[in-house]
């Protein structure tokens, strides 16, 4: 399986800003779950840029979800889709589980994904 591009994980990354925002703030633990997952895939390395970058600008979460899914359901049905799930919900559980405004990001992007790959 090929790595995904770097226009998809740029994206991705700022996809995950938002959901990591969406109680609030980013707690320590939802950093270190997105660390943990670049130990684990080198690639992963490109989501965390984005997402540094995202979080250093102080980026308006809510704004960065909406610009970023537009541009992601723009982009090619990847085979990394599921992956790119499992990460939404490991970093929304990695601190005191997933809460109501974390699921609905999360069940909005598998809705959105899902729909754009019905339409290609």
């Amino acid at each position: 399986m090929n790595n995904p591009d770097e226009i998809t994980l740029d994206v991705f990354g700022k996809i995950l800003y938002a959901l990591a925002m969406a109680d609030g703030g980013i707690q320590k633990e939802e950093r270190e779950a997105l660390q943990k997952m670049v130990d684990q895939d080198d690639w992963a390395h490109r989501i965390k840029l984005s997402f540094d970058a995202a979080m250093n600008l102080e980026m308006d979460p809510k704004m960065v979800f909406y610009k970023n899914m537009r541009i992601f359901q723009t982009l090619k049905t990847d085979v990394h889709m599921p992956y790119f799930l499992d990460l939404m919900n490991r970093m929304a559980n990695a601190y005191e589980g997933i809460v109501p405004e974390e699921r609905a990001l999360i069940e909005n992007f598998n809705h959105k994904v899902n729909q754009s790959s019905v339409l290609v």
